[in-house]
């Protein structure tokens, strides 16, 4: 047995791995290969779910997960890899196949590993990339079409734009300062929201010291860890955040007489500025 971070690992008197286990104990799974050989056949891990491996000679290999019931070994999920060998001796993943309670998720893959196409009971999705950098920059699903536009600076998002089938649209836009930091952000219902840092050599560089929405602005500081400890709403009053050693809140206190009141308005300011800077369906989802 050999221990190396937190793990213990068990090997055969070929230097195979057999089993692995947390320390102290919260997993263990043991692994069977194919006689004299280096390729896995099952894992079975501490709850009884056993991974059957199945080779074949058209570089692709399938994985079906079996739960130990007390009816035997029960099915709960089946995956295909197909592979594509490169020179050297190398190979990549090119597509993917999972099915689970009747339902097969089919991905098509670039050789990074994201994803191309998706296909779920007859729905396709495609994904675009820049050539350059396999920046994310469009989404085709059955309903929609998203796309997304870079900082040529920064690299980091500007804009989202989102199209559905019957017409209708949204978009948000973002602008960075010089440092990278997010300054504002937009959408097309009107909202933004403008954000302000601390000065380059001061104790608060590179933290939101004001953030702002129209008439509201929010202002922050922060303790020697680097929390928000107080954070100030204009004509509304403030609060003060204490937190334990670990970093976790333990407790906030309002410097006026209505503590719910004042939380609600903090509330409502994070989550504007949330809804603009998350876009909405920006994500590798079906």
């Amino acid at each position: 047995m050999q221990k190396k971070k937190g793990f213990n690992y068990w090997y055969d008197d070929q230097a195979r791995l057999i089993a692995v286990q947390s320390s102290p104990f919260v997993s263990r799974e043991t692994i069977r290969y194919e006689s004299d050989s280096q390729l896995v056949v099952a894992t079975v891990d501490q709850n009884r779910v056993q991974r059957v491996f199945t080779y074949t000679g058209d570089q692709s290999w399938d994985v079906e997960v079996k739960r130990k019931t007390y009816r035997g070994l029960k099915t709960e999920q089946q995956l295909r890899f197909w592979f594509k060998s490169l020179n050297g001796g190398h190979s990549w993943l090119t597509h993917r196949e999972f099915r689970q309670q009747g339902v097969t998720t089919k991905t098509e893959l670039t050789r990074s590993g994201l994803p191309l196409r998706i296909e779920r009971e007859g729905y396709v999705t495609h994904f675009r990339y820049a050539p350059d950098s396999e920046r994310f920059i469009e989404k085709i699903t059955p309903s929609t079409t998203i796309n997304i536009s870079y900082d040529a600076i920064h690299h980091h998002i500007s804009r989202v734009d989102k199209h559905w089938n019957d017409g209708a649209s949204t978009w948000s836009a973002f602008a960075y300062n010089a440092q990278g930091h997010l300054s504002h952000a937009e959408n097309h219902l009107g909202k933004r929201v403008d954000l302000l840092y601390g000065k380059e050599g001061s104790a608060d560089q590179g933290r939101i010291i004001q953030m702002i929405e129209k008439e509201r602005v929010m202002r922050f500081r922060y303790n020697q860890l680097g929390k928000p400890s107080h954070i100030q709403m204009k004509d509304v009053g403030g609060i003060d955040v204490e937190y334990d050693d670990a970093g976790e809140i333990t407790s906030v206190k309002s410097d006026g007489d209505n503590d719910s009141r004042i939380a609600l308005k903090v509330t409502q300011m994070f989550q504007s500025l949330l809804g603009l800077v998350k876009p909405a369906g920006v994500d590798f989802n079906f």
